[in-house]
């Protein structure tokens, strides 16, 4: 698996975001074939699907696209779909995750029964946005994938 991992800053400590690639897109290119000002975000499940979810600074609204565009790449198709702002910030944006102070990463569960653990074995998160199943180890906190922060939850 490909990760995307980004430092981030949570209680003026750093930590690793550790963002993995769920779909074998190049989210380089597939940026670059977005009619727009396209950036990647995420991969996260929504819609009942796995999506590499991008922003877009200059949708064609006279098209009809939308601020936050997915791709979805299976084995025999792939799809493209656009969300609102509405969407985004309701079924994207926002997500638990768990930070261990041990080996200073943050995990996060992208989709029902992704079990994920930490590097060091430490801190586990289980349940995507169905549910959230974690240890009772490490530091429940928020993530904004726009923004890319993190924050304790509560």
């Amino acid at each position: 698996m490909r990760y995307n991992n980004k430092i981030v800053t949570l209680d003026g400590e750093e930590f690793t975001l550790v963002r993995p690639f769920y779909l074998s897109l190049d989210c380089d290119k597939a940026a670059k074939s977005i009619e727009g000002d396209a950036t990647y975000i995420v991969d996260s499940e929504c819609k009942d699907n796995m999506w590499s979810i991008f922003s877009n600074a200059k949708p064609n609204l006279e098209k009809g696209h939308q601020p936050y565009v997915g791709i979805h790449a299976s084995s025999s198709a792939g799809y493209i779909t656009g969300f609102t702002k509405e969407e985004f910030e309701k079924d994207i944006r926002f997500h638990d995750g768990k930070a261990c102070e041990q080996c200073k990463e943050i995990i996060y569960s992208a989709y029902r029964h992704d079990y994920r653990v930490c590097s060091c074995d430490t801190v586990m998160i289980d349940g995507g946005r169905d549910y959230t199943r974690g240890s009772l180890l490490g530091i429940p906190v928020v993530i904004d994938f726009l923004t890319v922060t993190v924050r304790r939850a509560g």
